[in-house]
């Protein structure tokens, strides 16, 4: 098998899509084995044609499958940090949601450390890639942690909604919304008439806690295309009490004042943000309850 390192693929994963030359070699005979009792069972086998659209990636010892085209999304957790925050570091034990997990680079990166993932995606194929990292990686003993993956959208009702995927990408994915506010302004990815519509079923965030029995969320991430507001919109106070941090991006289809006076309403210290501007629809938030930030500080 060839197993390809991170910057000698980067021009061909950056690329445009096509199908993987070395699809073959990419997923070995075998590769896709469960293991119930470790927790790594396939739900989903990737199709022949899937397989096609991905490569192998090594990094810091762990394997990836991923697309091509997707190295940025990787860079921003694994080499830019993006999701780490001042004093604070992921670590066993924890309860991290991960809210549009796509192929599973946070999950992985927070499972490394020890922590327990709750991790939501919509699209079915991205959710079978995610899969398929986590197993593979924790079958070869290299995650401590657990990832509790969904193939879920997560949203303000548990219900079934539609999904908005750009026409340009259909295979990626990668800006699919649910969010028709989004859709509806977003000029770049949703030109009138350059996307497709589905339905996923969706939970809201206080059955993910409910049903997930967390009591603390040491860590929310959001990277879900525009329904970030609708989400935490109609959160309980209860289920705002149990979260300590979080990190996300900013979309289009709500004031990004709205949700920072959402955050700061219930308690929250906004460590950084940074607005949405220029030709990329989207900003990013960090925010840390008050009371956490004061405990750390001292």
């Amino acid at each position: 098998m060839r197993v390809f390192d991170l910057h000698g693929v980067f021009r061909w994963w950056s690329g445009p899509e096509h199908a993987s030359p070395n699809a073959d070699r990419v997923f070995p005979a075998g590769a896709e084995r469960s293991n119930p009792e470790r927790g790594t069972t396939m739900e989903h086998a990737l199709t022949p044609e899937e397989k096609k659209l991905l490569v192998r990636v090594q990094w810091e010892g762990l394997k990836f499958v991923a697309y091509q085209g997707s190295f940025g999304m990787f860079r921003e957790t694994w080499i830019k940090k993006l999701y780490d925050l001042p004093g604070f570091q992921i670590g066993p034990g924890m309860n991290i949601v991960d809210i549009g997990a796509h192929q599973g680079f946070f999950a992985i990166y927070a499972a490394q450390k020890g922590a327990t993932v709750h991790a939501y995606e919509p699209q079915e194929f991205l959710y079978k890639v995610l899969q398929y990292n986590f197993a593979s990686n924790k079958e070869n003993g290299q995650l401590p942690g657990v990832v509790r993956a969904h193939n879920r959208a997560v949203w303000n009702a548990c219900e079934e909604i539609p999904i908005y995927i750009p026409s340009k990408w259909p295979r990626r994915c990668a800006n699919a919304s649910t969010s028709s506010d989004l859709v509806e302004t977003d000029e770049l990815f949703f030109k009138t008439g350059e996307y497709t519509e589905s339905s996923v079923p969706a939970v809201s965030l206080d059955s993910i806690f409910e049903e997930g029995r967390i009591e603390t969320c040491e860590f929310l991430k959001m990277d879900c295309e525009g329904s970030e507001f609708e989400i935490l919109r109609v959160a309980s106070d209860d289920t705002w009490r149990k979260i300590e941090r979080l990190a996300m991006e900013t979309h289009e289809g709500y004031q990004e004042q709205t949700m920072l006076d959402l955050l700061r309403d219930h308690d929250f210290e906004i460590l950084i943000q940074e607005p949405r501007e220029g030709r990329l629809p989207y900003g990013f938030v960090k925010a840390v309850k008050k009371q956490i930030l004061a405990a750390q500080n001292n």
